[in-house]
């Protein structure tokens, strides 16, 4: 039977006690074998994103799902053979610990949300399966899109409600501001100190970011809007702060070790905490559909994109080297090691500015239709009929031509500040 190991020659105890399950379990070694080989590919992920069993959520299994695709050696339908293997792999090594549930179903509170389907076999039988977003559809790529607006905006009304303590509250808002403001990844989130916050607020905004998924992690700036650095430094300063000097007068803690997004304890917040906090808010905010902190990002450098096409256009450049040039400038900002991974934002960027150009467009032209049925038939030949009439056929044509009113900003229209 085969072992499972990490490519540092470890070997990967909970995944080879699982196999020793399966085999009690009566099954074949051909059958355990194939279960190795999948397995193997989470421990080599696991590794290569030095991560923990206990710390895996929808956001790793998503990358995992992207990891598969890009080595470009699996079929969609094999991809999802792996993950539901994951998926019953995870729920074995649940029943053996004493943690908390990691799979649960929308609404559950777990950090993988899963959805119970019921199928049809060809014998007729009724089999139950779990199914989760990694997954593809067969032959084809998925695609996560970016975090619509109104589902923001009803996750971070419900922060006030989201604990019992007034600093996690605090804190849970002032992530939801970072992440939507500057399009960190999670990771990146739970590694800003103090110090970063208070140099980025003194001087010109911009934030040292310390970049995960590339070689040596370095150090990037990123602009953050100065209302949003407002709310940052309010939590810091008052919230943050009481909370430490209550935990450091108890002589539960230790020192403050100066991370902006801690623990309850003090302690750096881990990553898949930020995922449990959005899989919070959602149930709270009764969101159904997906809201994770990586489509937060998504729509971040979505917006960035938008905003550079927009610059270009006044100016009459278009074209491909044009949007390369975009996307080189806002890999810059997201962190992304290859621009050239980057041409699904384009696509989003057109279809959020012509969807924005005909909803207002719609509205417009509604409005002054509704003014010609008040005025009546008897209005049109007169000065003032001739004039909505005019505005109606200007309102048409500049439908085509506006430029979308977009606001890159998180906090634009809120009331923040």
């Amino acid at each position: 039977m085969k072992v499972v190991f990490f490519p540092n020659g470890r070997s990967c105890w909970e995944v080879n006690a699982y196999l020793v399950h399966c085999r009690r379990l009566g099954l074949t070694v051909g059958t355990i074998s194939t279960y190795a080989s999948e397995l193997s590919l989470l421990v080599r992920f696991l590794y290569l994103r030095r991560l923990e069993l206990r710390e895996i959520d929808d956001d790793h299994l998503i990358e995992f799902a992207d990891w598969l695709v890009v080595r470009d050696e699996s079929s969609a339908r094999h991809i999802n053979r792996i993950l539901s293997r994951v998926l019953a792999f995870i729920g074995w090594a649940e029943c053996i610990s004493l943690g908390p549930s990691q799979i649960g179903r929308l609404g559950e509170q777990a950090i993988i949300t899963v959805e119970r389907r019921v199928v049809r076999t060809k014998r007729l039988d009724r089999v139950s399966s779990d199914r989760h977003a990694a997954m593809l559809p067969s032959g084809a790529k998925r695609v996560v899109r970016p975090m619509p607006l109104e589902v923001f905006r009803r996750l971070l009304a419900q922060c006030e409600r989201s604990a019992k303590r007034t600093f996690v509250k605090s804190r849970n808002r002032a992530m939801l501001l970072i992440l939507a403001d500057t399009g960190i990844r999670r990771e990146e989130l739970v590694w800003i100190r103090v110090t970063d916050v208070l140099d980025a607020s003194k001087g010109d905004g911009m934030l040292k970011v310390r970049t995960s998924k590339r070689r040596g992690n370095p150090i990037r700036l990123v602009p953050v809007p100065a209302l949003t650095l407002q709310e940052v430094m309010k939590y810091i300063r008052v919230q943050r702060e009481m909370h430490m000097r209550r935990h450091t007068k108890s002589g539960r803690g230790s020192r403050d070790k100066g991370w902006v997004f801690c623990s309850q304890s003090g302690s750096r917040l881990a990553a898949a905490t930020v995922s449990q906090t959005f899989s919070d808010l959602r149930a709270l905010a009764g969101v159904s559909e997906r809201a994770t902190a990586h489509m937060l990002r998504h729509r971040y450098i979505t917006l960035q994109v938008i905003d550079r096409i927009k610059r270009l256009r006044n100016i009459g450049i278009l074209g491909v080297e044009a949007a390369a040039t975009v996307l080189a400038q806002v890999a810059s900002l997201s962190g992304h090691s290859n621009p050239t991974s980057m041409w699904d934002y384009i696509d989003w960027a057109y279809q959020e500015m012509a969807s924005d150009a005909e909803n207002r467009g719609t509205l417009e032209i509604g409005e002054l239709i509704r003014e010609l049925e008040v005025f009546g038939d008897a209005a049109i030949e007169s000065s003032e009929g001739k004039a909505l009439l005019s505005r109606v056929r200007s309102a048409l044509a500049s439908q085509l031509e506006k430029a979308p009113k977009l606001g890159v900003l998180a906090h634009q229209g809120m009331g923040l500040g």
